[in-house]
């Protein structure tokens, strides 16, 4: 039973729009970092006197940080079409007369846009890295080499921002199932991106990882939470 409840919520998320929608996600992010790389042709000398501009540990850095505000967006648009829109309109008429635990058919909603989002981060942003370094190697635009302790940083980095941006789109579910609203659940992304953006250390993976488990922690009491609060919902 529970199998085929998860591959019919599968089914409700439109996985050929989001495919669609990666090469957009993608061009973003390498116009992005390209843009920084011209910086070290265009300005000579502001690489002078900041040398880590000129660098690809810099420019996978900064693309990592656009990464995760991009795709926090597209976890949170994921958690509206199969969250908050089935919850706040009479959809939810329909879910409630499932045979099964309101609850437990919640937390289903929750692992499928999880396992979608950070599916889709994993393959868009990884395109948008492995593009950038084989374009590197036919046109150089940046005077530096890439390094295999960079290559581990970078899986490390893209990891930790594929859990992130799920966890983001988990935050902004809850603001907008409370609020009855798509809008607000991607403006929150919007903000709860920028805001873990600034506050992200990717160069120092002990603390990354200890500030993904603790915001792991807390979306995991946000879910049980918003769960409790399904079960006591009334129709």
């Amino acid at each position: 039973m529970m199998l085929n409840i998860i591959k019919a919520e599968n089914k409700k998320v439109n996985i050929e729009a989001c495919l669609k929608m990666l090469p957009i996600c993608v061009g973003l992010l390498l116009l992005f970092m390209y843009f920084f790389a011209g910086i070290s042709i265009a300005k000579p000398e502001d690489v002078k006197n900041h040398s880590e501009l000129g660098t690809y540990q810099f420019i996978y850095q900064m693309g990592t940080l656009l990464a995760l505000c991009i795709f926090s967006v597209v976890s949170a648009m994921i958690n509206s079409r199969l969250i908050v829109e089935e919850y706040t309109t009479e959809k939810k008429y329909l879910l409630f007369s499932y045979p099964v635990n309101r609850k437990s058919l919640f937390l289903v909603k929750i692992l499928v846009s999880m396992l979608v989002s950070i599916s889709l981060t994993l393959i868009g942003v990884g395109s948008a890295f492995l593009l950038f370094y084989f374009s590197e190697g036919f046109f150089s635009l940046i005077s530096d080499s890439f390094s295999f302790q960079l290559g581990v940083k970078l899986v490390t980095s893209l990891l930790i921002i594929s859990v992130l941006a799920a966890m983001i789109g988990i935050f902004s579910m809850s603001i907008g199932l409370y609020k009855r609203s798509i809008a607000i659940t991607i403006s929150s992304a919007i903000i709860f991106s920028a805001v873990l953006s600034n506050m992200l250390v990717l160069d120092n993976l002990l603390v990354s990882l200890i500030s993904v488990a603790v915001i792991c922690c807390i979306a995991i009491v946000v879910v049980n939470f918003q769960g409790n609060e399904i079960q006591r919902m009334e129709v």
